[in-house]
């Protein structure tokens, strides 16, 4: 008589099914920990304000100070500058994330391109721009929006674009007063600026000048369209606000806090 085999499966089958057990776990691990990080990753706070001195990126509670620390805006990049630190943090906003950190005194940042001070001269990249900007956008590759001294030991200041390649520079903008900030939203040139004796300040749309009630801290984009904050100082009273910006003017916005995105 003949015995019954118990198993009819070959080694080579056996082995092909075992690999294919073991291949099947490794995928569902995989797949298990990518939910799980994506659950851990996700925030809970998906807006950016600031309110009473400190500044809420997402889940990141910044404590803000008003001198020297700094925000710059380039949507969809929100730069947090901390100069006693010598560090500048990099939010991406659409990703809801801290991209980086530079330690570097950031003006502006721009899928991965800096605009940052070093000593006495400002630098895109690796480059030097030949001058020392207080604020600066970069506009394109090859533009840098500056505002910078128009005399060293003089208080105002002049707006200029500065070409990276041939290294020219020219003049938009002579300020008898203080340029604020700058900004570039669309198609459209913003800068603010403010009279240090009548403490009257202005907002510029492509060199058109339009009065603001409070000082122009900070020029950035929310729902597509123009804001300015203002950030407590002794120009207001040490309040902080923000404003819409439009076509007649400037629109204060409510709320308890400065919103920045939402």
């Amino acid at each position: 008589m003949n015995d019954i085999e118990l198993n009819p499966l070959n080694s080579n089958l056996r082995h092909l099914l075992q690999a294919g057990v073991a291949l099947l776990l490794v995928l569902f691990l995989a797949v298990y920990f990518i939910f799980i990080n994506k659950g851990q990753n996700k925030v809970k706070n998906t807006t950016v304000y600031l309110q009473n001195g400190k500044l809420q990126v997402f889940d990141d509670s910044i404590p803000f100070i008003q001198f020297p620390d700094k925000i710059a805006f380039h949507f969809p990049y929100l730069v947090v500058v901390k100069p006693t630190q010598k560090i500048s943090l990099i939010y991406n906003l659409e990703l809801k994330k801290k991209e980086k950190e530079i330690k570097e005194i950031v003006l502006d940042y721009y899928k991965n391109n800096v605009l940052f001070n070093k000593g006495a001269m400002t630098f895109y990249n690796k480059q030097s721009l030949g001058v020392l900007c207080e604020k600066g956008f970069i506009k394109s590759q090859d533009e840098i929006l500056c505002v910078t001294k128009q005399q060293i030991n003089e208080a105002n200041n002049k707006l200029i674009i500065i070409s990276v390649k041939s290294k020219i520079q020219k003049d938009i903008y002579f300020s008898s007063n203080l340029i604020t900030d700058v900004s570039v939203i669309g198609n459209d040139t913003y800068f603010g600026e403010v009279n240090i004796n009548t403490r009257k300040n202005y907002v510029y749309v492509n060199n058109q000048k339009r009065e603001a009630t409070d000082i122009v801290s900070l020029i950035y984009e929310l729902d597509n369209k123009p804001y300015f904050a203002s950030f407590k100082s002794v120009l207001n009273n040490q309040k902080e606000s923000y404003y819409l910006i439009n076509r007649d003017g400037t629109v204060k916005k409510e709320g308890g806090n400065v919103l920045l995105y939402k």
